[in-house]
């Protein structure tokens, strides 16, 4: 079971249920059967904060993302994690249309949880890139 929360402080309501289907079907592609996921959207201002405090940036950025419990489907452990993403940035940064940076971001996020990440190698990098762009042709096909 995936037990999904958004918590959307900042900017136009957005589509629940798109954001329910994004994270399902993310999460279905990497084999995660089991989630508890918490999802919030933030202004610059609380984003620059976390980003700091968290990686040491004193800047905003697109997206954080925290991992609680890995998942591990033998021990019934479900994945536990949040995922915030800064409204503002992500309408600056969009080429394709908010909805889409959104998408990709959502995607982005919930891969670190599954525990991508694109920091560690090129080879890791590249291999969650080909997964969030398998995920995006999935979701727009």
């Amino acid at each position: 079971m995936i037990k999904i929360e958004i918590n959307q402080k900042v900017g136009k309501k957005l589509n629940e249920k798109l954001v329910n289907k994004i994270i399902n079907l993310t999460l279905e592609k990497v084999g995660v059967q089991e989630a508890e996921i918490s999802v919030a959207f933030v202004g610059d201002a609380e984003m620059k904060k976390m980003n700091k405090q968290y990686r040491g940036k004193n800047k905003t950025t697109d997206v954080l993302s925290f991992v609680y419990e890995t998942y591990d489907s033998r021990q019934k452990k479900p994945l536990q994690g949040e995922i915030i993403i800064s409204y503002p940035q992500a309408a600056r940064q969009a080429r394709c249309g908010l909805g889409e940076e959104i998408k990709f971001l959502l995607i982005h996020g919930l891969l670190h949880l599954c525990g991508y990440d694109h920091e560690k190698s090129l080879k890791e990098a590249e291999q969650m890139e080909k997964q969030q762009n398998k995920i995006v042709t999935l979701l727009n096909g």
